[in-house]
């Protein structure tokens, strides 16, 4: 295991149009755990999302382009430019929807993208493995029906064995929990603890407290203006029972309800 960080950020920012939608963050992202990014709506979890994931980055160096990034953001020490993360594939962002086709076709999807193997003993032996990491075992037997017949939470479990089936390092999600009922919310939030295990996690959220509950660290922004600012980062230990300081406790007041 490096002894770098898994990301590490100092005054890092994404403008659009000259507009600073994001600024200030400054943390690093632990190795094989979940963090959390907290905030507000129009707060900048999504574009720091897409900032690790390299899209930000990769954008920034096509001529003309509208969206710039500031500071630096580094992955296990090495800056994150030029698609660094999207090519690779270390790292996969998780989009909590079908691809149209059938399970199996979603699936292999990244697989096949990337040009990794493709016998289709081989995809058939490797997407079984990775529809039972999620807890979809059940639908081995029945991966070439359509997957627009899985429920929204069965959507959601597929999407991550898509992500888990190119080998990512980094699993990032948008609003995992978002569109589905409590008893759902709970089976993902299991879930997602037990991924830990093959990669780490970062996943974004305005739903504080199921957040906290299966992160083992916290990233806070505000939302202001004009766009979002980084507060705190830390464990939720550190941060929830003893807040570094008078802005992280009035922070943790205002939205901890949610």
């Amino acid at each position: 295991m490096s002894d770098w960080p898994l990301f590490e950020l100092e005054q890092f920012g994404i403008q659009v149009r000259g507009r600073t939608l994001l600024h200030g963050v400054s943390c690093r992202i632990p190795e094989r755990q979940i963090t959390a990014i907290l905030g507000p709506e129009r707060s900048g979890k999504t574009l720091l999302l897409h900032g690790l994931n390299g899209f930000m980055a990769l954008l920034a160096t096509q001529p003309d382009c509208s969206i710039q990034t500031m500071g630096t953001l580094c992955y296990r020490g090495y800056p994150l430019a030029c698609g660094f993360g999207v090519r690779s594939g270390a790292i996969a962002l998780v989009v909590p929807r079908v691809f149209p086709g059938s399970i199996f076709a979603n699936v292999a999807y990244g697989v096949r993208a990337q040009g990794q193997r493709t016998e289709r003993l081989y995809l058939e032996e490797w997407v079984a493995k990775c529809l039972t990491w999620v807890g979809l075992d059940d639908l081995v037997a029945r991966w070439q029906d359509s997957a627009d017949l899985l429920s929204p939470g069965e959507q959601q479990q597929l999407a991550l064995a898509r992500g888990l089936a190119i080998r990512p390092e980094v699993l990032l999600l948008d609003e995992p929990w978002t569109g589905l009922d409590a008893v759902t919310q709970e089976h993902l939030s299991q879930l997602l603890r037990s991924l830990r295990q093959r990669c780490a996690l970062v996943v974004t959220s305005r739903r504080y407290q199921a957040a906290v509950r299966i992160a083992d660290w916290l990233l806070l922004l505000e939302r202001e203006e004009e766009g979002g600012r980084f507060v705190a980062a830390g464990s939720p230990q550190e941060l929830l029972m003893t807040p570094p300081s008078r802005v992280v406790q009035d922070y943790l007041s205002r939205y901890m309800r949610t």
